[in-house]
């Protein structure tokens, strides 16, 4: 074999090696070609998937920055609520405060009507008691001033009536002494005449009617 080989002509050794060389160059270039394109895509892929970071981060970044501004309206809100809530509270408790005020004043008015009510019902009781004293003094006054108007009524007629007496006796003394002074001489005598008496008779007589109507006019009539 090994003079089988030292046989082979040294152009076709220098041709295979050219082939081989070629080949190896071909084998190369496409290996070159190869890697460039698998690192063109790499690349592509590195700079598509950058890009896709790129936007998911500004993605993010927007995101973030409307989370943010809804936790700051979030934020704001709350603290209105707080505020609105402690308000709220503050006015409840004034409410508070002024019920109980009121609540207070509210019994102080009730205990003062109660008690004014007493008073009230205790003046009012000594009121009708007073009015019933003086309904009472004023009857007792009324029938007093009854009595004393009949007494003087009656007293009036009494004297009305002593008086008429006293102005007939009056007039009766007078009609006697003129009967005295009017008597004649012969009416003297047959006064004084013993035997029949007639002229005593008739004075006496006289005298009685005169003694009767004077007894009449002593004796006042009784007052009712």
């Amino acid at each position: 074999m090994a003079s089988r080989s030292s046989a082979v002509p040294r152009h076709a050794l220098s041709a295979a090696a050219i082939v081989l060389a070629l080949c190896a160059g071909e084998a190369a270039a496409q290996a070159a070609d190869a890697r460039a394109s698998r690192e063109r895509e790499l690349l592509r892929r590195a700079q598509a998937a950058l890009q896709q970071a790129q936007s998911e981060r500004d993605a993010l970044a927007a995101e973030k920055t409307a989370l943010q501004a809804e936790r700051d309206k979030l934020r704001d809100e709350s603290a209105r609520r707080d505020a609105e809530l402690d308000a709220l509270r503050a006015q409840l408790e004034r409410g508070r405060s002024d019920a109980s005020r009121l609540d207070a004043t509210l019994a102080e008015t009730r205990r003062e009507a109660e008690a004014q009510a007493a008073r009230s019902a205790a003046r009012d009781a000594e009121q009708s008691q007073a009015i019933a004293r003086l309904q009472r003094e004023l009857a007792e006054r009324t029938a007093a001033n009854q009595r004393l108007v009949a007494l003087l009524e009656a007293t009036t007629r009494q004297r009305d009536d002593a008086e008429t007496r006293n102005r007939q006796l009056h007039a009766l003394g007078h009609e006697l002494v003129d009967l005295w002074w009017a008597k004649t001489a012969d009416e003297a005598a047959s006064q004084s005449e013993p035997l029949f008496g007639f002229g005593r008779v008739r004075a006496e007589t006289r005298a009685q009617a005169l003694r009767d109507q004077v007894d009449a006019l002593r004796a006042p009539p009784r007052a009712p």
